[in-house]
């Protein structure tokens, strides 16, 4: 039978979920009818993954820096333009005297457009009586009196706040302490309000509900800040007040959420805190406070995220706050010294971005400036170093039609059919019919593999591989082998592997593959390997990162060894040899270059590890330099001592470089790819061979490696894909005995982990005991002793 060369689709195209065979679908739990209510909305959910390559990743990283960096320019430019004053008034208390004293300059912060600001602000503390809004006059209150100057027009509008720090507003305790139902008027029950949310500020010791109950309502900040009052005009004038507002100081949604209360002054107690301002408890002098109308206590009500914030308590809309120098009283009440907190008062413009906050800023510019370099670094890379990509998102496959020119030995003609799948979303993959240029008869090549067809419209994908048929003398070697391999019945384990089948060999010379005793022979085989490393002139440079190093040889022959080690098969290095020739490691002139470095006879195995395994140019419908991970050819009959060895040139192996151990082929750089091409040298067919689950369907013609309708992408948990495979026994009746497994083999799930399936390296285990016993005979019939 001629060579026939078969490409592993092997390759990185076989990641594609969609290129399946549209002979079976795989089992799903889902229920069939679209109308099944049992359908989750997830289960129809279109998705979508973006493919990152170097021309879509380089221009959103430009387009990103280009687009955020002047937005961060702007949004500094906004918050550097807010003009704000900003004013520690802690230790105004414990510090201040009753005459003005400069306030210490790590306390006080500006910025203004002027720089004539050469007051120093001073502060003073006085003890009046006062009384703050919703209290009883309250006697010997301490009066922070903070005097500072405004060296140029602000405004309008103006803002006043009040800062606190280290208060942790968000404290999942403190935020849940409130009750809504009581904050919109309703008049709960004492005992209502004693299971409420409002712990631990429910109930006084009379067990009469607090109104507004909950830590909120109970830490109410209660410093009175005033008006600022001008005292020193430019130009003279006289001093007046700079009038603000507490109106329209809380969020107009927030407002809502608050009504009059329906409880009477006697029903209820104010919250513990409150205390200085209504001593007597609520009473019609003083009585209970109409929260919808309190903007202050709607203001502290909406908690804040970190622990350092500021709250807006009085605003001007409609005047300017002159130059000059002002004056302002605040009755400080509020503590902040027993949590370590400090508190100020802020006087600020606004911008359309808000009030002076350059962090905002600042992020833009740094994700800008750091997707520019980025971009930079990224483009330079591409430009010295390219490295091919796959693009996912480009697809085509190419009919094709490979005549196997009837050999010497009257062999029957086999035609494989790769269908045509049309274009779509998914790995390129392209069948393509190359007559070697010795025009030998038995040297077909089959090459399947990967490329960018440029393709955006997407369309479902079906794919037909029939690189598992094989020659008609090797399908018959395999139905032989797979009714009588099976003695006795038993199932094939290591033992029966060296005992059993180093007993019998099967003579086809006659094709009536008589089955004769042999004396038994060693458990093991050794193949003499020659490795040749074909590079391109780029990647025969030791300092290359693409150079193949002895280091990787070592590991690919150590993988290889343990691959097949179960299997009663080893391997010698017998060779190597480095050779650069940009069009050998392109195979380019595959013929020529097996001619030149091919060693060894019809058994020695000739691997060639190229840097650019490709297509060759002049290729019919395929585009030139498609990436091939490898191809391998399958036994041959015909071939004997005294043939010729150019007519067995081409048999050997060629394999992607980049597949070798710590190779630059993502998911296929462990070794994997070498032990499945060389399953196929050894005469093995992928376990999905057939495509089908039909009792009809051969399969790869071993029993133990169950029934598989297509090949396997990635490494899932597990699949099958043909649950209900597998015959009775008595389908065959071999010369050991019945074959209880039929032609199919037993069904279970399908061999992900099996050497001859497409999974990623990572997910490679070894071959069946069947296969081992398969690869044996194999080597027999079609190899051994030439």
């Amino acid at each position: 039978m001629s060579q026939t060369q078969v490409a592993r689709p092997d390759s990185i195209q076989e990641e594609d979920p969609h290129n399946e065979p549209p002979t079976k679908k795989q089992k799903s739990r889902r229920p069939a009818s679209p109308s099944a209510p049992l359908i989750l909305p997830h289960q129809r959910l279109k998705a979508w993954q973006p493919i990152l390559t170097p021309k879509t990743v380089l221009p959103i990283l430009f387009a990103i820096g280009i687009i955020f960096a002047p937005i961060g320019g702007l949004l500094l430019w906004a918050s550097a333009s807010v003009q704000e004053l900003v004013i520690d008034y802690t230790d105004c208390a414990s510090t201040a005297g009753e005459e003005f004293t400069p306030i210490p300059s790590s306390k006080v912060s500006s910025s203004f457009k002027s720089s004539n600001n050469t007051a120093v602000p001073q502060w003073r503390l006085t003890r009046n009586t006062t009384t703050p809004p919703y209290s009883v006059t309250i006697r010997d209150t301490p009066v922070c009196t903070l005097q500072f100057s405004i060296p140029n027009d602000i405004g309008p509008p103006v803002y006043l706040y009040y800062r606190l720090t280290n208060f942790y507003q968000n404290h999942r305790r403190y935020v849940k302490s409130l009750d809504t139902d009581q904050l919109k008027g309703n008049a709960l029950s004492n005992s209502s309000i004693g299971g409420s949310s409002c712990d631990p500020i429910k109930r006084d010791a009379n067990g009469k509900a607090y109104y507004p109950c909950g830590l909120i309502a109970n830490s109410l900040f209660n410093d009175t800040l005033n008006s600022p009052v001008a005292v020193n005009l430019a130009g003279g004038a006289p001093g007046e007040a700079y009038r603000m507002t507490n109106k329209s100081i809380a969020w107009g949604s927030d407002a809502e959420l608050y009504k009059k209360t329906k409880y009477t002054n006697d029903q209820v107690s104010p919250p513990p805190n409150w205390h200085e301002r209504f001593p007597d408890g609520y009473t019609d002098e003083n009585p209970i406070p109409d929260l919808s109308t309190y903007e202050e206590f709607q203001v502290w009500m909406r908690t804040a995220g970190l622990p350092t914030f500021s709250k807006l308590a009085l605003r001007n809309d409609e005047d300017t706050m002159t130059t000059g120098i002002y004056q302002m009283d605040i009755y400080d009440f509020f503590p902040v010294k027993v949590y370590d907190g400090t508190k100020s008062v802020l006087i600020s413009t606004r911008t359309v971005v808000g009030g002076k906050n350059s962090f905002l800023g600042i992020a833009y510019v740094v994700v800008g400036g750091i997707c520019v370099v980025l971009g930079v670094v990224f483009t330079i890379a591409h430009l010295i170093k390219p490295r091919f990509v796959l693009d996912f998102l480009a697809f085509k496959v190419v009919k094709l039609d490979l005549e196997l020119l009837e050999t010497k030995n009257s062999l029957h003609e086999l035609l494989y059919n790769v269908d045509e799948a049309g274009q779509g979303i998914g790995a390129g993959v392209y069948g393509r019919l190359e007559e070697n240029r010795g025009k030998r008869p038995n040297a077909t090549t089959v090459f399947v593999h990967t490329t960018f067809a440029g393709l955006t419209r997407y369309k479902t994908i079906h794919r037909s591989c029939d690189v598992d048929k094989p020659s008609e003398e090797l399908r018959l070697s395999h139905r032989y082998l797979q009714k009588n391999e099976p003695l006795k019945n038993e199932l094939w384990d290591a033992q029966s592997v060296q005992q059993r089948y180093t007993r019998f060999v099967v003579d086809h010379s006659n094709h009536a593959h008589d089955k004769r005793q042999t004396p038994a022979m060693p458990p093991i085989y050794t193949i003499d390997t020659y490795i040749h490393i074909v590079s391109d002139t780029a990647s025969s440079n030791p300092q290359s990162p693409d150079y193949v190093t002895d280091t990787q040889i070592q590991n690919q022959l150590r993988y290889l060894t343990a691959a097949y080690r179960n299997s009663s098969i080893g391997y010698r290095l017998a060779g190597i040899d480095r050779t650069t020739n940009d069009t050998w490691a392109a195979n380019g002139d595959d013929l020529g270059m097996k001619r030149s470095l091919r060693r060894g006879t019809y058994s020695a195995l000739n691997i060639y590890y190229q840097s650019q395994l490709q297509t060759t140019s002049g290729t019919t419908g395929v585009p030139t330099g498609a990436l091939l991970l490898g191809s391998c050819s399958l036994p041959a009959a015909g071939v004997t001592r005294s043939t010729l060895p150019d007519a067995y040139v081409v048999d050997g192996c060629n394999i992607l470089s980049g597949t070798l151990p710590g190779g630059n082929i993502g998911g296929y750089n462990l070794g994997g790819t070498t032990a499945h091409e060389v399953g196929h040298w050894n005469g093995l067919l992928h376990t999905f061979n057939g495509y089908t689950c039909s009792s009809a369907d051969f399969g790869d013609y071993v029993a133990d490696t169950p029934q598989q309708v297509s090949s396997t992408s990635g490494c899932p948990s597990s699949r099958d894909t043909c649950p209900n495979s597998g015959v009775s026994a008595g389908i065959y009746n071999g010369v050991g005995g019945p074959n209880p497994y039929g032609p199919q083999g037993y069904s279970g799930p399908d061999p992900i982990h099996n050497f001859m399936d497409y999974s990623t390296d990572v997910c490679y285990e070894g071959f069946s005991p069947g296969q081992s016993a398969r690869m044996l005979n194999l080597w027999r019939i079609y190899r051994e002793g030439l």
